[in-house]
């Protein structure tokens, strides 16, 4: 009985689409213009927040979409250390 009620709930659990490479280039396109538009006076940082993040959710979900969430993931943000070592220290506030 456990085991037919966690393949129905896995079964039940809508997919999410894929996050095509060129949603995210639209998505920073369109964080840039807002950001010109924020420097110009234009525009409010309450934009400006949302269209980074939608532009972060799209990255993590695009991510998940290839790289998976457990095992995976982990070798992912290893790889990105292995890359890039000062990348998370450039994160820091200074």
């Amino acid at each position: 009985m456990k085991s037919a009620s966690k393949s129905t709930q896995k079964s039940s659990a809508k997919p999410r689409p894929p996050v095509f490479r060129e949603d995210v280039e639209q998505l920073k396109y369109e964080l840039l213009v807002e950001r010109m538009k924020f420097v110009h006076g234009d525009s409010d940082d309450e934009r400006l927040h949302a269209k980074a993040e939608a532009l972060i959710a799209a990255l993590r979900q695009r991510r998940d979409y290839f790289f998976g969430y457990r095992r995976r993931k982990l070798k992912l943000a290893a790889a990105e250390l292995i890359a890039d070592p000062m990348f998370f220290n450039r994160l820091l506030p200074q």
